[in-house]
């Protein structure tokens, strides 16, 4: 099958869809405005970059012939729209972020993406209820969960200290963001970062935000910084860590039905996560004993050999080769394959 990707961002759950849709045979093509690193981009025969939604448009009509279906991650959640609106092949729009899910409000521009896709999936089955009924969605629809590849697997040992890998933000920049209606309260880590800390677990950060001068500032005291570094590497990188966080900074709905990347990722180097109590992958965590949960404090570790034995029983059953199937039914529903 010839399947083209867009993207804003070509990033952490496209580089593992499309390492097993390449690993399977099927022919991919990436529609992007930018990527982090090199990594993944030989899993396409084609690439191609836009800069504005007419680039994007005109690429779209150049390359609609050549493609069976497209696979449109958001946010934002224009790029459903302005594909949907410039192909007669079907469009499966992948609603990873939602403003939704932050504020409760519906959004126009999300509601015209929802009107105007095929098919959607989501990376949670309570994300996928929840959106599909705000937005009276009834076309066909699924989920999965942000898991990695059996090949980036690797069996590390336990180290010290805690590492994070992903985006955050500032205390201030939330408080701006809550002024104009959006709630990105669960990326301000402080609280979060603080409490390893004062648990004896220095934190390591390996973030693309640490670029930015208001993130080195605001955290400076309580983390170290390292340069972002591409999948293989970074995975390779958890073996030196003893616990890796998958918590977030609030518990605002965003942080309790969504499933971030992370904890997956830190799994697939061996290493034990803490998530946040009461989250859906929380709540997975702690049902399969394979890491921690915490609200304002720490846990206590002393069970984390057993708990990390756990981990590595467990997490072949949860690898993307267990579910990717549900994107495939939905490629050959669309496509009538």
């Amino acid at each position: 099958m010839k399947i083209c990707f867009v993207a804003f961002t070509y990033i952490a759950r496209e580089k593992k869809l499309a390492c097993l849709l390449h690993k399977m045979g099927h022919e991919l093509i990436l529609v992007s405005k930018a990527y982090w690193d090199n990594h993944g981009l030989d899993y396409f025969s084609r690439k191609y970059h836009f800069t504005d939604w007419n680039i994007l448009a005109k690429i779209i009509q150049n390359i609609e012939k050549d493609v069976d279906v497209f696979h449109v991650f958001t946010e934002p959640s224009e790029l459903v729209s302005v594909v949907a609106d410039h192909t007669n092949r079907p469009v499966l729009g992948e609603m990873k972020d939602s403003d939704f899910l932050r504020n409760g409000i519906k959004i126009e521009k999300e509601s015209e993406a929802f009107r105007k896709a095929d098919a959607t999936i989501h990376p949670t089955k309570e994300c996928m209820e929840a959106l599909n009924e705000a937005y009276d969605f009834n076309g066909p629809t699924d989920w999965y969960w942000p898991l990695v590849p059996k090949d980036w697997y690797l069996d590390s040992g336990i180290g010290e200290g805690a590492v994070y890998q992903g985006s955050m933000t500032t205390t201030q920049e939330v408080n701006e963001l809550l002024a104009k209606g959006r709630d990105f309260s669960y990326r301000d880590y402080t609280k979060v970062f603080k409490a390893f800390n004062e648990a004896g677990l220095p934190v390591t950060c390996y973030t693309r935000a640490s670029t930015r001068r208001a993130i080195k500032e605001h955290y400076r005291e309580l983390v170290s910084f390292e340069d972002y570094l591409p999948y293989p590497e970074l995975i390779k990188r958890f073996s030196e860590f003893k616990v890796g966080i998958a918590t977030w900074g609030s518990q605002s709905t965003p942080a309790l039905k969504s499933i971030p990347n992370k904890p997956f990722e830190y799994m697939a180097g061996g290493l034990v996560p803490i998530a946040l109590k009461g989250s859906v992958v929380g709540d997975w965590i702690e049902e399969h004993g394979v890491g921690y949960t915490m609200i304002d404090d720490v846990p206590d570790l002393s069970d984390i050999e057993d708990r990390r034995e756990n981990l590595l029983k467990v997490r072949d059953d949860w690898c993307l080769e267990t579910q990717v199937d549900r994107v495939i039914k939905i490629y050959k529903e669309l496509t009538c394959q």
